[in-house]
């Protein structure tokens, strides 16, 4: 582009190349932070939710409930613990925030809750061990009194806690064997210890005892679902269950149960409870078994004058095959919940439950069906339950419910009871909302004077997915950003992807929505908003011109100066016997309030990134046609206006495109003459150039030092004398987290001063895909894939520069 020589004579020009790339300069690079000034954090941006929910949550998949207490996590294996309290509060329910656990580092597996204590197991993200945590319920929050790490994938399958003692399940110690550890409170103090460890008597390989554990008063039930027995032959796994009793300080096996006609892969005690009508004298126990014919049947033992003895057995009242009725139980005094997730009502998979109020010799119970009211197809409600004696108040988990758009988010049924109605109909009262999966917020960002715009391109808003979302920050005195105004896609569409880029300049912002269908699907679309007397109103809307019906994606780029705007779309030629490159650039001019006159940018295919350096338009190819993140060998042209159109300034720049295709100009970014050009290929320098009247000369080329091989510096932003250099894919801790690298300008020498890394880096959330500055030379990084709450959920580092650096550069 920039000079008038061939592109052989401007290769041959510069210096020797670097491991096959060919460098612009030699550079002195510094080790990070060393004799620099550095950048430090100072605040970190997310969208505002309008709820917590997002897809694939599995919100209810394990749950709990005692006296005006209840707590619910998702069990979306594999994702960060998310607990979530509630309290009673005058008779309603109501979010305890306090009471809420999340943890990045873990992933939940199972809970059980008694007497304002908790005790919950999680699968450890880095080493795959399990913790078990004990926690106690505050006004504050939650206080962990406990912890326990077992480097084990099988430890804490089942939980139970009562009082000052709790049970951990270990079905997979010694072969699978199994076995269950007792813990106890110090008496007067808040302090645990193990205590005891529960073998049954019958030590069997593959029984996995411990898969079931409940604990009421000094008495544990524990079941051994993969058991064979043996009855007429060997059954296997049909399945046992082992009932101890404390005396004193000793534990004793009092009775082992298997079901009165074993059947081979029965799993009799995949699930226990136990409890007693005196809340301290355990006197009745449930077991349930897989039972094919049927779908499932629950067992019912009563203590006797020396042990326990079978009483008698619940059968679900339709014979269903795959409903798993006895999947989840819970008891608590005259009252269980029976949950048959699998059954079909209306439906595949809808799943329902059972409320058991039982006779008070506890020989017989009346069973009452209850299901979600959707009744939602695959929403396997009853997948989790819980109940309290107190009403009774009954919770339903449906982890695979779809709610706003969101597949498997996940959502918990209440039944609160009385004395005459003790199982009245479900409703759908703990609900997470809409949240912000997927948002992706800082995936465009612009900033300018005190004002930041920021894109969400993946927000949804109810069961719209991928609307999009823009949030503008004012800057305030002391340096943070706070939320102005908030706009989502007028036009309402899903996939819209509103946000996707976004320029602002003065009292103009331009938000561009690529997927708008107005004139065909994905079409696109830039809105422009006013500001006038403090208020922001669309004052434009500007539609591509593309002749083409297909691939638009009409302001899916955005570079705005505040009287003109390079704009980005994908728009094939109409007739194949033109040129094969697309026709995507236009820049259009602000004439007027609402008036906005459009030129075609003929010397420029398509826009990758583009920016402004005192009336000239530069624009960044790394393709020209096929899809659109595609990589071809890329180029770099500028244009100016002639006072008809804007015309192309000199040669393309085309960099250094050896060995590969490079995708050059994928990122770019200009400033008082200073032009920084980044590439899609890994370790592929950003080269500098500087403005000499209308071309770009060769001033130096920058490969960050630690840089890894596969890294790509593919996203640049300049301010004056200092560079800022993404490394999206750049691995430190974790895979792909990303990394920005500082560089400035001393003497003429262009110098490495410093690595932001985020302060919580997450794997594959491209740290540094995004980078602008702002008027007060603060650094503004994007990550639009970190998952601080929800996947994807995206974020914005604000990075201010030191109070000397600031005063250098004359900035206020």
């Amino acid at each position: 582009m920039f000079k008038a020589i061939s592109a052989f004579s401007l290769r041959t020009s510069i210096m020797p190349a670097y491991g096959g790339i060919l460098i612009l300069a030699m550079l002195s690079l510094t080790p990070a932070g060393a004799g620099a000034q550095a950048y430090s954090l100072r605040q970190v941006l997310h969208a505002a939710a309008q709820g917590e929910g997002f897809a694939g949550q599995m919100f209810g998949g394990a749950l709990a409930v005692d006296g005006d207490l209840a707590v619910v996590s998702e069990v979306h294996f594999g994702a960060p613990t998310q607990l979530r309290g509630y309290r009673r509060v005058a008779g309603t329910w109501q979010r305890a925030p306090e009471l809420s656990i999340r943890r990045s580092d873990e992933s939940m597996v199972a809970l059980a809750l008694n007497d304002g204590n908790l005790i919950y197991s999680a699968t450890d993200l880095t080493t795959n061990a399990r913790n078990v945590r004990v926690m106690r319920a505050t006004a504050t929050g939650w206080v962990q009194d406990h912890v326990l790490t077992l480097n084990s994938g099988e430890y804490g399958t089942a939980v139970a806690i009562a009082g000052s003692r709790a049970l951990i399940g270990h079905p997979g110690v010694s072969n699978n064997s199994g076995a269950v550890y007792v813990i106890e409170r110090i008496s007067n103090s808040n302090n645990w210890m193990s205590s005891a460890v529960l073998l049954p008597s019958i030590r069997q390989s593959n029984a996995r005892f411990g898969s079931s554990v409940a604990i009421v008063s000094g008495a544990v039930v524990a079941g051994a679902p993969g058991e064979d027995v043996t009855a007429g032959g060997v059954l296997q796994d049909a399945g046992a269950a082992y009932v101890f009793e404390l005396t004193q300080s000793t534990w004793t096996e009092v009775n082992r149960f298997v079901a009165a006609t074993p059947q081979a892969n029965d799993a009799f005690g995949a699930r226990v409870a136990i409890s007693g009508l005196d809340e301290g004298q355990p006197d009745r126990l449930l077991i349930s078994a897989r039972t094919s014919n049927l779908g499932g049947r629950v067992h019912a033992y009563r203590r006797g004058t020396s042990n326990w003895v079978a009483s008698f057995v619940m059968n679900p009242p339709v014979a269903q095959a795959g409903q798993e009725f006895g999947f989840s139980l819970s008891m608590d005094g005259d009252h269980a919940l029976i949950g048959a997730h699998g059954f079909d009502l209306g439906g595949s998979d809808t799943g329902v439950v059972y409320g058991a109020d039982f006779n008070a010799g506890f020989t017989a119970a009346t069973l009452v069906q209850r299901a979600d009211p959707q009744q939602e197809v695959g929403a396997i409600a009853g997948f989790a339950v819980a109940i309290d004696r107190a009403g009774p108040t009954s919770l339903v988990g449906a982890p695979l419910a779809d709610l706003y758009g969101n597949t498997s988010q996940g959502v918990v049924l209440m039944s609160e009871g009385s004395a005459g109605s003790p199982f009245p109909s479900l409703q759908r009262v703990f609900d997470l909302g809409q949240g912000l999966g997927n948002a992706r917020f800082g995936s465009a960002a612009s900033a300018e004077g005190d004002a930041l715009l920021v894109g969400a391109p993946g927000e949804s808003a109810g069961s719209i997915a991928g609307i999009g979302a823009a949030y503008l920050y004012r800057r305030q005195p002391d340096g943070n950003y706070a939320l102005e105004t908030r706009w989502q896609s007028p036009q309402g569409g899903i996939g819209d992807s509103f946000g996707a880029a976004v320029a602002v300049h003065g009292d103009i912002a331009l938000v561009g929505a690529p997927g708008v269908d107005l004139g065909g699907t994905d079409a696109g679309l830039v809105y422009v908003y006013r500001r006038s007397n403090g208020i922001w109103n669309i004052e434009a809307l500007i539609y591509s011109q593309c002749a083409s019906t297909s691939r638009r994606a009409f302001g899916r780029r955005i570079a705005f100066d505040g009287s003109h705007a390079i704009l980005g779309g994908i728009c094939p030629p109409v007739s194949n016997t033109g040129p094969t490159n697309d026709v995507g650039v236009v820049i259009a001019t602000r004439q007027s309030e609402g008036v906005w006159i459009q030129h075609v940018e003929t010397y420029s295919s398509r826009m990758g990134s583009g920016g402004w350096d005192a009336g000239m338009a530069v624009i960044g190819n790394p393709n020209v046609r096929g899809d659109a993140d595609s990589i071809e060998a890329g180029f770099v042209r500028a244009a100016l206006f002639d006072g008809s159109n804007w015309v192309g300034t000199g040669p393309s720049d085309n960099g250094s495109n050896t060995p590969t295709p490079q995708g050059y100009g994928y990122g770019l970014s200009v400033d008082q003459g200073a032009l920084a050009i980044a590439s899609y290929r890994p370790n592929t320098p950003v080269i500098v150039r500087r403005r000499s009247g209308n071309v770009f000369l060769p001033e130096a080329s920058l490969i960050p030092t630690g840089l890894n091989a596969s890294d790509a510096t593919q996203a640049v932003a300049v301010l004056g004398d200092r560079i800022a250099i993404g490394a999206p894919r750049h691995t430190v801790s974790v895979n792909e987290q990303g990394a920005t690298f500082l560089f400035e300008r001393r003497l003429g020498t262009w110098q490495q001063a410093q690595r932001l890394l985020a302060s919580n880096p997450q794997q594959q959330s491209y740290f540094g895909s995004v980078m602008v500055f702002a008027g007060d030379a603060s650094l503004i990084v994007g990550a639009p894939e970190e998952s601080p709450l929800f996947p994807f959920e995206g974020a914005l580092y604000i990075y201010a520069p030191p109070p000397d650096l600031i005063h250098r550069d004359g900035f206020e």
